[in-house]
């Protein structure tokens, strides 16, 4: 049996499936030639767990921000953690918090990437009056000031805090 059958076989068996297992099932290839045989299939890495996990586009269930978890194994229709940020800051109405991407995406932490991706201007951020909370923005700008005033219109109408 060929290895691209072996694998759609765990596939289908398998909603998620790690590197190991698979190097395992194809009887111990090198994690080198696990990966040239998925360049045959259009699969998903996945954006925890530095993508140990893999899935096939066609299993995945996302929600509408574009993730799918299976327990604590997430994937993004998107690709990457970086991509999907980016995304997540661009469609949202009123950017995001720091606490809000860490709980959207379920890591520990988000802090080194939306940093980079400040740094890089690929989106941007702004602090919210004394309350020292950032919030990121879109790198547009004009999309950045709607994102704030409806972050800001929200903090006024929900009594939250001093702007």
């Amino acid at each position: 049996m060929g290895f691209l059958r072996k694998i759609r076989r765990l596939f289908n068996n398998n909603s998620v499936v790690d590197v190991s297992t698979l190097r395992e099932q194809l009887s111990g290839r090198s994690r080198r030639s696990v990966f040239r045989d998925l360049s045959g299939i259009k699969h998903l890495a996945s954006f925890t767990h530095s993508g140990k996990y893999l899935t096939l586009p066609s299993i995945a269930q996302f929600d509408p921000h574009g993730l799918w978890f299976v327990g604590n194994v997430g994937f993004s229709r998107y690709g990457t953690l970086k991509e999907t940020i980016i995304r997540a800051i661009q469609e949202a109405d009123a950017g995001h918090t720091y606490g809000e991407l860490e709980k959207m995406f379920r890591v520990r932490s988000v802090h080194h990437t939306v940093l980079n991706l400040v740094k890089s201007k690929q989106i941007s951020r702004e602090v919210i009056g004394d309350r020292n909370v950032y919030v990121y923005l879109s790198s547009d700008r004009k999309q950045a000031r709607r994102q704030l005033q409806n972050r800001l219109s929200f903090y006024k109408s929900e009594g939250v805090g001093k702007t």
